[in-house]
């Protein structure tokens, strides 16, 4: 998926059970008070994921070098989101090894 309709299927799957119904942050139900996140006002979600390395391949690999070029920093933490079925979150962190991070300029040559 190219990087608009990622941020738009994952708007639409993933963030409505922690956007709450005032368009702020929520956790899901049941979830104890003690562990219930800040307020993120929806625009802020929006924002974030727009920051997110989302999209194609390419789009993934152009977003983390843009990251690291700005920030200076030369090594990733990389998590994947496991809320898909274990198949597909097995398939992405596979993607992430073999098609995206080869291509981010900083660390290609470790993955090579």
């Amino acid at each position: 998926r190219d990087r608009e309709t990622a941020v738009a299927v994952l708007a639409k799957t993933h963030v409505p059970w922690f956007i709450g119904a005032n368009g702020s942050f929520a956790a899901p139900p049941g979830t104890p008070a003690e562990l219930q996140p800040p307020q993120m006002p929806a625009e802020a979600m929006e924002a974030m994921l727009q920051h997110q390395p989302l999209g194609t391949p390419e789009q993934c690999a152009e977003t983390l070098a843009e990251h690291l070029a700005h920030t200076g920093c030369r090594h990733l933490i990389v998590t994947v989101d496991g809320s898909c079925n274990r198949d597909q979150t097995l398939e992405n962190i596979e993607a992430i090894a073999t098609d995206v991070l080869p291509h981010v300029p900083t660390l290609g040559a470790h993955f090579g």
